[in-house]
């Protein structure tokens, strides 16, 4: 139809890297997102979800590698991978604080709201790799 739906996604517990945080982000990997077409209808009918032109079928996002799905510690840049460029831009928020206006909240692996050596340290574990899709 002509209308649009906003839904937010919430992650709580195993599947988080420090779940007790307010914005604990999730686990590095690969993540698939299942819509059902039983739960989303159009004029009473279930979506056709999985575009074989029949009402029915699930949504899958992410069960492809250009869907870009995923979670990465460091990955800025959005490439799969932790490099030289993410670098730099941890650089820029580094020792900074929730507070300021260059603080980028995605280097704040513990969330406790600063870019401090304890994230430095987690950002540095990743460097040089890359999340294969799998």
């Amino acid at each position: 139809g002509s209308s649009n739906t906003v839904a937010t996604l919430t992650f709580f517990g195993a599947l988080t890297r420090n779940p007790s945080a307010p914005s604990a982000p999730l686990i590095d990997g690969n993540y698939e997102l299942l819509v059902r077409s039983d739960g989303v209808l159009q004029a009473g009918v279930p979506i056709d979800g999985d575009q074989d032109g029949t009402p029915g079928g699930d949504f899958v996002f992410g069960s492809d590698a250009a869907d870009g799905f995923y979670s990465i510690f460091g990955d800025e840049s959005g490439t799969r991978g932790v490099d030289l460029i993410d670098f730099l831009a941890l650089r820029q928020t580094f020792a900074r604080t929730s507070v300021d206006a260059e603080f980028n909240d995605s280097f704040d692996f513990d969330s406790d709201g600063d870019v401090d050596l304890r994230d430095y340290l987690f950002f540095r574990r990743r460097f040089a790799t890359t999340l294969s899709f799998s």
